[in-house]
């Protein structure tokens, strides 16, 4: 949230999220489920949260060092601003591989969904001739196993011992 001041300027930035660790909030960190069994967290935690906070902070501190034409008070905040946009681009990188999963899963999502429905299609536009056939064939096949099993099964050691 920024803090203004009379004339509308930025004085600062404040961070309103908890800063407590994902682990110790209900539930954690909130994931998005993209397969049966793969969960992403495209969102950032508190550490992330905070850096930003820290950078804006510290461009808001440049831009008035800037103003106020002070080389020592813009030298001081190198280090930190360095250190922090280090952080940011991690995060950046991340949100980058988070957004580039959820694009590849909605890509094999939409292919499977394809796939199901070319196989779906198949299975029930069958030709209704061809579906008769096919089950008069099994069924005849299904008989002569059962007939060919019951033969078998009257067949025992003594019929061949007399």
């Amino acid at each position: 949230m920024a803090v203004r001041d009379a004339s509308g300027k930025i004085t600062s930035v404040n961070y309103v999220g908890t800063n407590a660790a994902a682990e110790a909030l209900p539930g954690g960190l909130a994931t998005v489920r993209v397969s049966e069994d793969t969960e992403v967290a495209p969102y950032t935690n508190s550490a992330e949260n905070t850096n930003i906070q820290s950078l804006l902070n510290n461009m808001v501190a440049l831009r008035d060092g800037l103003a106020a034409q002070t080389p020592a008070a813009v030298s001081a905040l190198r280090p930190a601003q360095e250190a922090i946009e280090d952080s940011l681009l991690s995060t950046i990188s991340r949100a980058g591989a988070v957004q580039y999963r959820l694009e590849v899963s909605a890509r094999q999502s939409t292919e499977r969904f394809q796939t199901d429905e070319a196989l779906i299609s198949r299975d029930a536009d069958v030709d209704m001739s061809e579906a008769s056939v096919r089950f008069s064939r099994a069924q005849t096949a299904y008989s002569a196993a059962i007939q060919s099993g019951a033969k078998i099964a009257n067949t025992s050691l003594l019929d061949y011992i007399s």
